[in-house]
């Protein structure tokens, strides 16, 4: 994919710094949703290694493991993600395939290389840092998300990123991706009482209705109302130990004349305690609170 600074150049016969050959271009193809009962249609249904992209077999493998119920489904104990949450496992994540190191070898015969060794070469490296991006090898190894991120990081207007989106979305297959391709989230499944049929797919699926969104909404903001009013008693009720404090202090002749730093000290060491206390609460809620909120498919 050329950009249009360097069509500019080749149009006035001014070759581009920018521009570099990558080897090994993602070939394109006319796409289309995939099923298992029209294999034989699909282009190189017979090389099981290279059929599926890296970033393919990943989401297959995440699909699998987030769908995979390890205990009771009615106590959502469903998916890698809660196994994570639990801390049975510390993260969950695909590795790179093949070595990023490139040689003599490798350079004299580039079409050799794999994905990860021409990225590092051609993309990576400070070396490449004014050169055009290889969006169509980022797309093909890490998937269209970082696809994208790279891409809008290449951009120097913000206006001039809503053609360059729209232009990627189209040639990379992506357009409405979320609304028609995005599953409910087993965790919601798995204790969802309300079904819906999707009017894309015709598929019976879990539904989140809008009146207990709005209701969670508002439940959520008076948690947060809440603890701000909480915080505010507490910023005054130190500042009235701080006042309070500090007439016995001052009564007492051997105290007088370090009643302020004593009165001050005290308080910021309260102020510490309640802050402790405070965050530890903040940290459980906020997660509850963000578990809560989740719909089928969004927060």
């Amino acid at each position: 994919m050329k950009n249009w600074s360097e069509i500019l150049l080749k149009t006035i016969g001014i070759p581009s710094i920018m521009a570099q050959n990558v080897p090994n271009p993602p070939p394109e193809y006319y796409t289309c949703p995939f099923k298992k009962s029209k294999l034989e249609k699909f282009i190189g249904h017979d090389n099981q290694e290279s059929y599926f992209t890296p970033t393919q077999r990943h989401q297959v493998a995440y699909d699998i493991l987030a769908t995979q119920a390890y205990g009771s489904r009615e106590k959502a104990q469903v998916g890698i993600d809660r196994l994570i949450q639990e801390e049975v496992y510390n993260a969950a994540y695909a590795i790179h395939e093949g070595p990023y190191e490139v040689d003599e070898e490798d350079l004299k015969n580039p079409e050799k290389m794999n994905p990860r060794q021409i990225l590092y070469w051609y993309w990576a490296r400070w070396g490449c840092w004014y050169r055009y991006q290889p969006l169509d090898h980022i797309r093909y190894y890490f998937g269209e998300k970082i696809g994208f991120y790279f891409a809008w990081l290449g951009v120097t207007y913000l206006e001039y990123w809503k053609r360059k989106n729209a232009k990627l979305a189209h040639r990379w297959d992506v357009l409405d991706y979320e609304i028609e391709e995005e599953r409910p989230r087993p965790q919601y499944s798995a204790h969802c009482t309300q079904y819906a049929k999707n009017p894309i797919t015709d598929v019976l699926e879990p539904y989140f209705p809008p009146r207990a969104r709005v209701a969670r909404i508002i439940a959520g903001l008076i948690c947060v109302m809440v603890m701000v009013m909480l915080v505010l008693v507490f910023i005054v009720a130190v500042i009235i130990y701080r006042f309070l404090i500090k007439i016995p202090l001052f009564q007492n002749k051997l105290l007088r004349s370090n009643a302020e730093i004593y009165a001050t000290l005290s308080a910021a060491i309260v102020n510490l305690i309640l802050i402790m206390c405070l965050g530890k609460v903040y940290e459980t809620l906020a997660y509850k609170m963000t578990q809560w909120g989740k719909t089928h498919i969004y927060f």
